[in-house]
């Protein structure tokens, strides 16, 4: 009887495992990485009132005890390589790296990378950040990434 009763738990455990396995890997393929440029974390929010003075587009985001400042969104190295330097100008910053399952902001950010590697334009550039920065700041609030 305690043959049995140990065999039980074995299979109801390889089981267990497996459906755990299944269901991980399909949110895995289902998510997608995407790259957050990180131009700076502060405590005192005195200071990140003042970091934000030098940035035209931005969001900020509380992380445990640190406001972060973000400044672009991509999916793209390249994309996040031009961003990096038209706005940082070989200053520090930090590449947050983040998957998403949100398969309509994905699809939006391929358009803005498209956008921004074909142009050279500082204005559209600005308004393509502008457009991605507001619609990941509203997926972080409703949390649906």
């Amino acid at each position: 009887m305690n043959k049995k009763i140990i065999l039980t738990i074995i299979l109801i455990s390889i089981l267990f495992t497996f459906i755990t396995y299944k269901l991980y890997s399909k949110t895995e393929e289902l998510s997608t990485k995407i790259y957050l440029i990180q131009a700076g974390a502060y405590k005192d929010h005195n200071n990140l009132s003042e970091a934000t003075k030098q940035f035209e587009n931005y969001i900020i985001k509380k992380e445990g005890e640190l406001y972060k400042i973000y400044i672009g969104v991509t999916k793209d190295e390249e994309v996040y390589n031009k961003l990096s330097k038209i706005y940082l100008d070989g200053k520090e910053n930090f590449k947050k790296v983040v998957k998403i399952t949100n398969e309509e902001y994905s699809a939006n950010l391929d358009t803005y990378d498209n956008i921004i590697k074909n142009t050279d334009d500082k204005r559209n550039i600005n308004i393509v950040v502008k457009s991605s920065l507001k619609e990941l700041e509203k997926l972080l609030e409703s949390k649906k990434l």
